[in-house]
């Protein structure tokens, strides 16, 4: 799904349908400032997820957490050790580190095909859906509509407390009918939802 991430789309027997990503939890973005942030945690992902859906902010679900088997040994990409040792008290049941270099991390998210958790048993058509860069790159979006979409959604995160540092096309999802229009907010705008956590901050100050 994403030629910069392991990102994959999948579809379990019971016609579940799932994006899951492998963590870059540990590596060193090669730019500031990602570098000064750090790739956060999947832990952090999750659950800024959660916490930004609750002050308004349209998200993807997250759905679950997926540790790896201890790996032989620690990869040689993991070099920024930040968040281990900021978890390191968050224990497992067997008193083991929640958060270790020796595993890989995979997020499991619900694949957004337009409608909240609570529209999904309903008869609501689905929608398709495709990030603003793509949709740009596709002719759906102009440039100026894509420009307008991020600084509205960077408007968005910092009135709820939040700003992600590395706000792309890509970290934002759109909604769409193939051959029709973009699935609209309550003021008439072209509906925006965020997808991708691995930068976002709490704002000091932030409600």
């Amino acid at each position: 799904m994403s030629p910069k991430n392991e990102v994959y789309y999948v579809q379990t027997k019971d016609r579940i349908h799932l994006l899951w990503k492998v963590s870059n939890v540990g590596e060193r973005p090669a730019r500031e400032p990602l570098a000064q942030h750090g790739f956060n945690s999947p832990f952090e992902e999750s659950a800024l997820t959660v916490e930004m859906a609750k002050k308004g902010v349209r998200t993807i679900h997250p759905r679950a957490i997926y540790a790896t088997g201890t790996l032989a040994a620690v990869p040689e990409s993991v070099t920024d050790l930040r968040r281990f040792e900021q978890m390191k008290s968050c224990l497992c049941p067997d008193e083991k580190p929640i958060l270790r270099p020796d595993h890989d991390y995979i997020l499991i998210w619900g694949y957004w095909r337009g409608l909240e958790d609570a529209e999904a048993c309903t008869d609501a058509p689905r929608w398709a859906s495709i990030d603003a860069a793509q949709a740009c790159r596709a002719g759906m979006l102009s440039a100026n509509q894509l420009g307008e979409m991020l600084a509205r959604q960077r408007r968005v995160l910092a009135e709820a407390g939040y700003d992600d540092v590395n706000l792309r096309g890509e970290h934002i999802v759109l909604s769409y009918r193939p051959g029709g229009s973009f699935k609209t907010d309550e003021a008439g705008q072209i509906e925006l939802r965020h997808c991708n956590f691995e930068f976002v901050r709490r704002l000091q100050g932030g409600r």
